[in-house]
């Protein structure tokens, strides 16, 4: 059965070929966990999808679908979704499958590369042959580009007092992992999109967020917090995923435009990160309901040490290579980590 199956694909993956070689249109579905456009992360599918149309002379259509709200699949099963073929390619964050992917667990391990922007984009250029090396085994997919978020940290409505211990706050996060953090800062983690916030927020259902900084401004957020924290839990990344099948699909040249495209909007993503993170403080100083707070460095170490059970807990669980790739990520950026 799997023999006929894999024959069957060799046959499809061919005929699409020969379809894309006469001149004839692919079209690609590429769904993104953002609601809408407006920011450097969905901005760049849709620069991506307007260079390879013109170079590929309109043989190869990426359609921007936002939210996957077109096909009705949520951001978190992407993987499943490309795996399947029920899209070819996808955007989303390495926070959302912390669970599926050592990988993506190490890119959204919280305190680790929250030192310069510059140290989480080694962390990540570090970390992609081995996330890649899993999502083929699994998923049957690969990274087309990654762009590291910027870091997200606390946007509340009360002070925080001590991020070693939050009181029972009740903080909007978007990792499996970071909410481990919180529970054991002992607040209350609570999942959700980021277009729920500002309701949430504005109603009481949460005290903060634990976002990045342009949200501020791209989800008017600064209208209904008054404290922003420069106490960075983690970055994670922005990954573009694509299938395998779907690219190999592709006549060369045609694959050849999708990587270089994919190149140019991966440098040009980055910069917009790294710019919006000084834009978004800036933004947050210039807003005299605002209080941005610099914490010490005593809470920072602080939080070090609370996370380091999970940190411990983490490696028992994972691989042998997840263990190694997890040291080697951390002495990246300056932690000697003994488990």
């Amino acid at each position: 059965m799997r023999k006929g199956f894999f024959v069957f694909g060799l046959v499809v993956v061919a005929v699409i070929s020969s379809s894309v070689a006469q001149g004839q249109t692919i079209t690609w579905r590429f769904p993104s966990l953002e609601p809408g456009p407006g920011y450097w992360a969905p901005d760049v599918i849709m620069d991506f999808s307007k260079a390879v149309k013109e170079r590929t002379k309109g043989r190869l259509v990426v359609n921007l679908l936002y939210y996957g709200a077109e096909l009705g699949i949520n951001p978190r099963d992407y993987l499943s979704a490309l795996k399947k073929g029920a899209i070819q390619a996808a955007h989303a964050s390495t926070a959302y499958y912390a669970k599926e992917i050592e990988g993506c667990a190490i890119s959204a391990m919280p305190m680790v590369a929250v030192g310069s922007y510059d140290e989480t984009i080694k962390l990540h250029q570090g970390l992609k042959p081995f996330i890649n090396d899993q999502l083929e085994k699994k998923y049957n997919a690969r990274i087309l580009w990654m762009i590291p978020w910027e870091f997200v940290q606390p946007l509340t409505k009360k002070k925080i007092e001590s991020f070693s211990n939050l009181g029972g706050m009740k903080l909007r996060v978007s990792g499996v992992l970071t909410g481990e953090l919180i529970k054991a800062s002992n607040g209350v983690p609570v999942s959700m999109p980021l277009s729920e916030v500002y309701t949430s927020l504005s109603k009481g259902v949460i005290d903060g967020a634990i976002c990045s900084i342009p949200g501020l401004q791209n989800a008017s957020l600064h209208e209904v917090v008054k404290y922003v924290y420069n106490f960075y839990y983690h970055s994670a990344a922005s990954i573009y995923l694509v299938s395998i099948d779907a690219f190999n699909a592709l006549p060369k040249e045609i694959q050849q435009i999708v990587v270089e495209e994919a190149n140019r909007v991966e440098a040009k993503g980055t910069a917009e990160a790294s710019k919006g993170m000084q834009e978004g403080i800036a933004f947050a100083k210039s807003k005299p309901n605002l209080e941005v707070i610099d914490p010490q460095m005593k809470e920072v170490e602080g939080v070090r040490k609370i996370v380091k059970p999970l940190w411990d807990s983490w490696y028992k669980s994972a691989s042998p290579a997840g263990q190694a790739e997890f040291v080697k990520a951390l002495e990246r950026t300056g932690i000697a980590y003994k488990p």
